[in-house]
């Protein structure tokens, strides 16, 4: 899965959590995180993925401002279609609180990540680092706060926001640079864009990330309806488990791995090197990391979390396998905007999405169990991350971009 609870919880603070708040409560939090994936792609238009592309630092500072400007006013855009749509009961009551919270968390979640990758262009890659620990133990201690005082489960969305903000504080230096003029910083970072020519990787990105929202809120929509929120809830707490691997280290080792085959890329210098080395690495941890998980999580995860997560232990084992093979392919999930390969991401995320589809048909038609669509969820979700493995290594021994017109 790409967008669940596992990007909105410390793993550190989850044997807390999981005892102040129930499955269902948990599962929640998992509707909401998809719901963000789809707010965050209008308001920033995917611009804080491409900060790193430009060569001056002038250049790359352009594209935040626009992603702060431009994320500003179409925040208030979404909150106020938000409150019209809650007055005209569009919106369940049960959802109003959640869908409230959306447009900012979704402001500064994606605010935060531009100016981290603006950050990282000098090599700042501690303070990234010190970031993204100050995001989780915020994030942490909301929670564990409010949950301990009996608050309800939105604060588990709040405190994505809350998260968010402290991690963008750690960089208020660019901050301070930042024009009060909304609308001309959003007009500059229009043009900066069509001068960097990267209009393609953004409509890439979008149609993307739109397709991987869906593919990620499909299976949580389809557990809901044939087996309840509580199981939304299990198998949300095992994919926040199984992706504190990414979290941790693969998602360092991306971010370090992005910036310096940009920078052999731009040479004209092939860079397969880099990635091999950085997945063996990656893959000399996953097995014994991964393999306690297969052998040991049923009883794990009831000695962790309490023993109404017993059942959550049952979906790791199943799909442990999906959760290794994402450790190893998504920390290099961004080689095909390296060398312009701006139909790769459309093209997966679109193969992705129907053969997640045809995992739900045949399983409502044949009406199997709940341990059934997860054993072949795991199957389509792993072949799909072995493809990525393999594209990754195909751009990795490339030299030039690939052209902006598919045919020449």
């Amino acid at each position: 899965m790409g967008n669940s609870a596992a990007q909105a919880v410390n793993i550190l603070s989850l044997p807390i959590i999981s005892r102040l708040f129930s499955p269902g409560e948990l599962g929640m939090l998992s509707m909401f995180v998809e719901a963000l994936a789809f707010v965050s792609i209008v308001i920033s238009l995917r611009v804080e993925h491409v900060v790193m592309l430009p060569r001056k630092d002038r250049e790359a500072f352009e594209l935040f401002a626009f992603v702060f400007s431009f994320g500003i006013l179409s925040c208030i855009l979404f909150t106020v279609l938000v409150v019209i749509f809650a007055l005209l009961g569009i919106i369940p009551s049960d959802y109003r609180l959640w869908a409230l919270f959306l447009p900012v968390t979704a402001f500064l979640m994606v605010v935060s990540l531009a100016v981290q990758q603006l950050s990282q262009r000098s090599a700042n890659f501690r303070l990234s680092g010190i970031s993204e620990a100050v995001n989780r133990f915020s994030n942490s201690l909301f929670s564990i706060v409010a949950g301990a005082f009996g608050a309800p489960g939105i604060v588990l969305g709040i405190a994505v926001a809350v998260g968010s903000f402290f991690k963008s504080l750690m960089f208020m230096s660019y901050f301070r640079e930042l024009s009060a003029n909304l609308l001309r910083a959003s007009l500059i970072g229009l043009r900066r864009i069509k001068r960097q020519g990267v209009q393609k990787l953004l409509g890439s990105l979008i149609f993307s990330h739109g397709m991987l929202a869906v593919t990620s809120f499909l299976p949580l929509w389809f557990i809901s309806m044939r087996w309840g929120n509580d199981y939304v809830g299990y198998f949300s707490l095992v994919l926040t488990t199984l992706a504190l691997p990414t979290r941790l280290l693969g998602t360092a080792v991306g971010q370090v791995f992005y910036q310096r085959a940009s920078s052999t890329f731009s040479t004209k210098k092939p860079f397969c090197d880099l990635f091999i080395s950085n997945a063996k690495l990656l893959f000399l941890i996953a097995v014994p990391g991964f393999s306690i998980v297969f052998f040991f999580g049923p009883f794990l995860y009831p000695f962790v979390f309490g023993q109404e997560w017993g059942i959550a232990g049952q979906v790791a084992q199943y799909y442990v396998f999906a959760a290794a093979l994402s450790f190893l392919s998504v920390p290099f999930d961004r080689s095909g905007l390296i060398v312009n390969a701006w139909w790769y991401g459309p093209g997966w995320h679109l193969g992705r999405l129907v053969t997640t589809i045809a995992v739900i048909y045949f399983i409502d038609l044949y009406n199997a169990t709940f341990f059934d669509f997860l054993f072949w969820l795991t199957i389509q979700a792993s072949t799909m991350y072995v493809i990525d493995a393999l594209a990754t290594y195909l751009f990795s021994r490339r030299t030039r971009p690939f052209p902006s017109k598919l045919f020449v």
